[in-house]
């Protein structure tokens, strides 16, 4: 029942985002200082920080059902896109989406920042501009630690990635994840899905037979779902150097801005502290 009703918390977020991305691109348009030089004086002159995100990625982003309105999104991520608007000294306006939509929201300038665990990948550094990473991993072996999850039953039967050859691999559009699934499996058929749950539903309900996910969110899946298992096998991955924020191609000024805030939490160990918190909430309520 917590599965089904967190899908329809996601869906009725993506009905919305057609709403309210629209009315929020027509109020920009409107009401946009036309002294604005960049989109970081445009956010200030607004007085509103647009935040894209997809929060279905416990500890990052993930929702606490006994919560409304936009307190119900929770996690690192969250704390930190709080954090930045307050060191702009500017409101916080959350646009929730499915995880695919969130980089398009940046690029096509309906959002300001994509902060949605977002990876390193070459693609996204061709189309938007990257901060510089500011959550690395506790993994000494794999600072980008990803990998498979599986039915506990079904644990046995994968030990290689050759295993998973010719089966059936949720990942989610857009992310690390897909372009791993696609390029280290071999003859893989790749399930696209829009949201981990759904990714989770089908891995129980046998739609797929296994979801490419990080390995901290795994864990948490695991922890609060005794029928699921982490593969012991691992992508090979590069050390990406920590989760980016995605800024609108060009928008130099902002990305410098952000850089720079970037600089300010991680002295302070700020984001380490948001993160363990997170993840010991995310435990705590079940958040899978």
């Amino acid at each position: 029942m917590k599965q089904i009703k967190k899908i329809l918390y996601l869906m009725l977020a993506s009905f919305m985002l057609v709403t309210t991305m629209g009315a929020c691109s027509s109020k920009e348009s409107n009401n946009k200082d036309e002294q604005s030089a960049n989109r970081l004086e445009e956010i200030i002159n607004r007085g509103v920080l647009i935040v894209a995100t997809s929060p279905d990625f416990p500890p990052n982003e993930f929702i606490d059902l006994s919560k409304s309105g936009d307190e119900q999104y929770v996690g690192s991520d969250i704390e930190f896109a709080k954090y930045i608007a307050e060191q702009l000294g500017v409101e916080l306006q959350l646009e929730v989406m499915e995880f695919g939509a969130v980089c398009a929201a940046v690029t096509n300038g309906k959002a300001d920042l994509a902060i949605s665990g977002l990876a390193y990948t070459e693609d996204r550094a061709n189309t938007m501009e990257l901060s510089k990473g500011y959550n690395f991993s506790d993994d000494s072996e794999d600072p980008n630690c990803q990998g498979l999850l599986i039915m506990a039953t079904s644990a046995s039967s994968y030990k290689t990635m050759d295993d998973f050859s010719g089966k059936t691999v949720a990942a989610q559009l857009g992310s690390l994840q897909e372009q791993l699934t696609l390029a280290q499996i071999s003859d893989v058929q790749l399930e696209q899905i829009s949201s981990l749950d759904i990714g989770i539903m089908s891995l129980k309900t046998g739609r797929v037979d296994a979801m490419a996910c990080a390995c901290k969110t795994a864990e948490l899946y695991v922890e609060n779902n005794e029928d699921l298992a982490f593969s012991e096998v691992k992508f090979v991955t590069e050390d990406t150097n920590g989760t980016r924020i995605g800024i609108m191609k060009g928008e130099t000024e902002l990305r410098d801005k952000v850089n720079e805030i970037i600089d300010d939490v991680l002295a302070q160990d700020l984001y380490a502290k948001w993160y363990q918190e997170a993840s010991d909430y995310a435990a705590s309520i079940g958040a899978n």
